[in-house]
């Protein structure tokens, strides 16, 4: 989101319109990547259920992989779930 429209709710209602077309589409899992020092991302991934697996560098950044699963069970206890790729 561009600066001048941060904090008034745009990327709370992006991430729940791609959260809500990938449930309708079937899809089970929902993956992102982060830069691992965007706190404010970090912090909304995290409110709405995302659960960081792996770090990893890329170009020279810290990045994270964070995933939720799409449906009743979240966080944490959702990750034993996972298919492994």
């Amino acid at each position: 989101v561009v600066p001048e429209w941060r904090r008034r709710g745009v990327a709370r209602l992006l991430l729940a319109d791609a959260v809500s077309r990938a449930s309708a589409a079937g899809a089970r899992w929902l993956l992102l990547e982060v830069d691992a020092d965007n706190r404010d991302a970090l912090r909304l991934y995290r409110t709405d259920g995302f659960v960081v697996t792996r770090r990893f560098r890329e170009d020279g950044w810290t990045r994270l992989e964070m995933v939720r699963r799409l449906g009743a069970r979240r966080g944490r206890a959702a990750l034993a779930m996972m298919p492994s790729a």
